[in-house]
C-alpha cells in the first residue's frame, strides 16, 4: 500500500520466492537471478510446482508461477520440480516478504 512505501520503502507482506525468472528461449521457465539463501539457482528450469494442500505436481508458466506466488502467505511452503544441470529433482521452497 501507499503507507507501506512511505513508511517502509516497499509494501509490506508482499511474497516473493528470491528468484527471477523468465520463460527462456525454448519455452520453458528459467531462473535468471537469486537472492541469497534461495534454494533455486541461477539456470534452474521450473517445470512445476506442488501445493501444499495438493498430492500432484501441476506444470507451470510464467505467468501462472507468478499467480501462485502472489497468492501465497509469506511463511507458506511449496514444492518445484525443477532441472538443475540436466538432472531432474525437486526442491522444497519457502515464501517470504518482498523488501525492495
Amino acid at each position: 500500500s501507499y503507507n507501506d512505501l512511505v513508511n517502509y520503502g516497499y509494501v509490506k507482506g508482499r511474497p516473493t520466492i528470491g528468484a527471477t525468472f523468465t520463460t527462456n528461449q525454448r519455452g520453458y521457465v528459467e531462473v535468471t537471478d537469486v537472492e541469497p539463501g534461495s534454494v533455486l539457482k541461477a539456470g534452474d528450469i521450473i517445470r512445476a510446482i506442488k501445493l501444499e494442500d495438493s498430492n500432484a505436481f501441476v506444470n507451470v508458466d510464467e505467468a501462472s508461477l507468478s499467480s501462485y506466488i502472489r497468492n501465497m502467505e509469506v511463511g507458506e511452503k511449496f514444492q518445484l520440480r525443477i532441472t538443475r544441470s540436466g538432472f531432474s529433482t525437486i526442491v522444497t521452497v519457502t515464501v517470504f516478504e518482498y523488501t525492495e
